[in-house]
Protein backbone atom coordinates (compact mmCIF):
# COMPACT_ATOMS: atom_id res chain seq x y z
CA UNK A 1 0.00 0.00 0.00
CA UNK A 2 1.05 3.59 -0.54
CA UNK A 3 -0.01 4.49 3.03
CA UNK A 4 -0.22 2.04 5.92
CA UNK A 5 -2.64 1.89 8.82
CA UNK A 6 -0.21 3.56 11.24
CA UNK A 7 0.18 6.56 8.92
CA UNK A 8 -3.60 6.76 8.38
CA UNK A 9 -4.40 6.62 12.10
CA UNK A 10 -1.86 9.37 12.81
CA UNK A 11 -3.14 11.48 9.90
CA UNK A 12 -6.77 11.26 10.99
CA UNK A 13 -5.90 11.96 14.63
CA UNK A 14 -5.03 15.51 13.51
CA UNK A 15 -8.08 16.12 11.28
CA UNK A 16 -11.43 17.66 12.11
CA UNK A 17 -13.92 14.76 12.14
CA UNK A 18 -10.95 12.40 11.93
CA UNK A 19 -12.37 10.54 14.90
CA UNK A 20 -14.94 9.04 12.51
CA UNK A 21 -12.05 6.99 11.08
CA UNK A 22 -11.84 5.25 14.45
CA UNK A 23 -15.41 3.94 14.03
CA UNK A 24 -14.14 1.35 11.56
CA UNK A 25 -12.22 -1.78 12.49
CA UNK A 26 -8.61 -2.21 11.39
CA UNK A 27 -9.38 -4.89 8.81
CA UNK A 28 -11.93 -2.68 7.06
CA UNK A 29 -9.55 0.32 7.19
CA UNK A 30 -6.74 -1.74 5.64
CA UNK A 31 -9.08 -2.94 2.90
CA UNK A 32 -10.08 0.67 2.18
CA UNK A 33 -6.42 1.75 2.12
CA UNK A 34 -5.67 -1.03 -0.37
CA UNK A 35 -8.64 -0.08 -2.57
CA UNK A 36 -7.56 3.57 -2.46
CA UNK A 37 -4.00 2.57 -3.38
CA UNK A 38 -5.31 0.54 -6.31
CA UNK A 39 -7.32 3.50 -7.61
CA UNK A 40 -4.45 5.94 -7.19
CA UNK A 41 -2.12 3.57 -9.05
CA UNK A 42 -4.38 3.87 -12.13
CA UNK A 43 -3.68 7.56 -12.70
CA UNK A 44 -1.02 8.78 -15.15
CA UNK A 45 1.83 10.51 -13.31
CA UNK A 46 4.78 12.66 -14.34
CA UNK A 47 8.08 10.82 -14.71
CA UNK A 48 8.63 7.11 -14.27
CA UNK A 49 8.63 4.70 -11.36
CA UNK A 50 11.80 4.85 -9.27
CA UNK A 51 12.16 1.08 -9.79
CA UNK A 52 10.37 -0.41 -12.82
CA UNK A 53 9.61 -3.55 -10.79
CA UNK A 54 7.97 -1.77 -7.83
CA UNK A 55 4.28 -2.67 -7.40
CA UNK A 56 3.01 0.92 -7.03
CA UNK A 57 3.31 4.16 -9.00
CA UNK A 58 5.22 5.86 -6.17
CA UNK A 59 7.91 6.68 -5.45
CA UNK A 60 8.62 8.25 -8.86
CA UNK A 61 12.13 8.56 -10.34
CA UNK A 62 12.50 12.08 -8.91
CA UNK A 63 11.38 11.13 -5.36
CA UNK A 64 13.41 9.51 -2.61
CA UNK A 65 10.27 8.06 -1.03
CA UNK A 66 6.49 8.22 -1.32
CA UNK A 67 5.50 11.90 -1.00
CA UNK A 68 3.48 12.88 2.06
CA UNK A 69 0.69 14.28 -0.15
CA UNK A 70 0.31 10.91 -1.88
CA UNK A 71 -0.05 9.18 1.50
CA UNK A 72 -2.65 11.78 2.54
CA UNK A 73 -4.50 11.21 -0.74
CA UNK A 74 -4.65 7.48 0.00
CA UNK A 75 -6.06 8.23 3.45
CA UNK A 76 -8.69 10.63 2.12
CA UNK A 77 -9.75 8.23 -0.63
CA UNK A 78 -9.92 5.33 1.84
CA UNK A 79 -12.06 7.38 4.23
CA UNK A 80 -14.38 8.43 1.39
CA UNK A 81 -14.73 4.78 0.37
CA UNK A 82 -15.68 3.83 3.92
CA UNK A 83 -18.20 6.65 4.18
CA UNK A 84 -19.77 6.50 0.71
CA UNK A 85 -19.09 3.01 -0.56
CA UNK A 86 -16.58 1.67 -3.05
CA UNK A 87 -18.15 2.77 -6.31
CA UNK A 88 -17.21 6.34 -7.31
CA UNK A 89 -20.45 6.97 -9.18
CA UNK A 90 -20.50 10.37 -10.81
CA UNK A 91 -22.60 12.89 -8.97
CA UNK A 92 -24.63 15.29 -11.00
CA UNK A 93 -23.53 18.87 -10.52
CA UNK A 94 -26.04 21.54 -9.64
CA UNK A 95 -26.27 23.88 -12.59
CA UNK A 96 -28.91 26.25 -11.21
CA UNK A 97 -30.67 26.77 -7.87
CA UNK A 98 -33.57 28.91 -6.75
CA UNK A 99 -34.85 29.61 -3.31
CA UNK A 100 -38.38 31.01 -3.36
CA UNK A 101 -39.51 28.91 -6.30
CA UNK A 102 -37.63 25.85 -4.95
CA UNK A 103 -36.00 24.96 -8.24
CA UNK A 104 -32.82 22.93 -8.70
CA UNK A 105 -31.37 21.91 -12.06
CA UNK A 106 -28.85 19.09 -12.30
CA UNK A 107 -26.55 18.67 -15.26
CA UNK A 108 -25.25 15.18 -16.00
CA UNK A 109 -22.54 16.59 -18.26
CA UNK A 110 -20.87 18.36 -15.34
CA UNK A 111 -19.27 15.34 -13.69
CA UNK A 112 -16.57 16.28 -11.14
CA UNK A 113 -13.07 15.72 -12.50
CA UNK A 114 -12.03 13.46 -9.60
CA UNK A 115 -14.94 11.13 -10.35
CA UNK A 116 -14.07 11.00 -14.05
CA UNK A 117 -10.67 9.69 -12.98
CA UNK A 118 -12.19 7.06 -10.68
CA UNK A 119 -11.72 8.68 -7.27
CA UNK A 120 -14.41 9.14 -4.65
CA UNK A 121 -12.66 11.93 -2.76
CA UNK A 122 -12.12 15.44 -4.07
CA UNK A 123 -9.61 15.96 -1.26
CA UNK A 124 -7.57 13.02 -2.53
CA UNK A 125 -7.67 14.48 -6.05
CA UNK A 126 -6.37 17.81 -4.77
CA UNK A 127 -3.41 16.10 -3.10
CA UNK A 128 -2.58 14.17 -6.30
CA UNK A 129 -3.15 16.69 -9.09
CA UNK A 130 0.35 18.20 -8.71
CA UNK A 131 1.89 14.82 -9.64
CA UNK A 132 -0.30 14.05 -12.65
CA UNK A 133 1.09 14.05 -16.14
CA UNK A 134 -2.04 15.69 -17.48
CA UNK A 135 -5.12 15.96 -15.25
CA UNK A 136 -7.38 15.69 -18.30
CA UNK A 137 -5.89 12.36 -19.45
CA UNK A 138 -7.10 8.98 -18.19
CA UNK A 139 -4.73 6.00 -18.47
CA UNK A 140 -6.40 2.68 -19.22
CA UNK A 141 -4.52 -0.60 -18.66
CA UNK A 142 -5.49 -4.23 -19.05
CA UNK A 143 -4.46 -6.98 -16.71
Amino acid sequence: MLADLTFANTYFSTRVFGGLWLNYNDKLKEQALQTATDRINLLAYQGTKKDPDQPHEFPRSHHKEIPEDVKKAVCEEAFAILQRGEDPDPDFQIERESYAGVSVTYNSTLIPVHKIHGLTSYKAWNFLVQYLKNPTTVRITRT
